[in-house]
């Protein structure tokens, strides 16, 4: 089986940055969940945060002044706006920055030409997962596609442990966090057992899709508690 090659956060510039912020946002009820950690995970933001009360956001950390942003962000972040979901930009953990989760995004505010990284090579490309569920979920999102969502892959490791497969955005239909299983037999981790309750308790659902031809769902009400409990 081949390994995502995870990314040591302790030593990215932003490393530090971010845990003050994961820190503070958690003392103040957000649940966080950080997005990047292997080298496939391209052009997601650093963190997805929820709480019921106030909704979900993006963030992605940076440093105050020398930052930039890599090719994939470059290409996903005006994707994700075109399809109505925010990036908040945060450089410190101070209520200041804070506030600025309360206000309009402002990622397109930092992003400026001489900030943008060309790539140094072709981009990394994630080994092509074998089985049934793997051509189930290729599948789904060519049919996701072709129905106008913009589909990120969730290509979890350690830092993301529970997360589910894949997340959709479109204009008009809002987010929406999909686990693909195959009908024929599936099961759920231990990390899916924690994370799809509790991202539910913070207003944030789960769909469970098991054909191309069930993304119809996806206008229904989240699905995963009918999988995971009521088998």
């Amino acid at each position: 089986m081949h390994r995502a090659k995870i990314i040591n956060h302790a030593i990215r510039p932003e490393a530090k940055i971010q845990k003050e912020i994961r820190a503070f946002l958690e003392l103040r009820g957000w649940y966080v969940r950080v997005l990047h950690g292997n080298i496939f995970q391209t052009g997601m933001p650093d963190l997805f945060i929820c709480r019921r009360s106030l909704g979900w956001r993006f963030v992605e950390v940076k440093q105050p002044v020398k930052y930039i942003f890599t090719e994939s962000q470059c290409d996903s972040f005006p994707k994700f706006a075109a399809n109505d979901v925010g990036i908040w930009i945060l450089t410190a953990a101070i209520e200041q920055q804070y506030n600025l989760l309360f206000k309009p995004a402002n990622w397109w505010a930092a992003f400026h030409p001489e900030k943008m990284r060309s790539a140094k090579g072709p981009p990394r490309m994630a080994p092509e997962a074998k089985g049934p569920e793997a051509e189930i979920q290729r599948s789904i999102i060519r049919a996701l596609e072709s129905d106008g969502w913009f589909v990120k892959v969730i290509h979890c490791d350690v830092y993301q442990v529970g997360m589910p497969d894949i997340f959709a955005c479109k204009r008009g239909a809002g987010i929406r966090w999909i686990e693909v299983k195959n009908p024929k037999g599936y099961r759920f981790t231990g990390g899916q057992y924690e994370t799809f309750p509790r991202l539910a308790s913070e207003g944030v659902g789960v769909w469970i899709l098991t054909s191309d031809s069930e993304i119809k769902k996806l206008s229904g009400p989240p699905n995963w508690h009918e999988f995971m409990y009521e088998k």
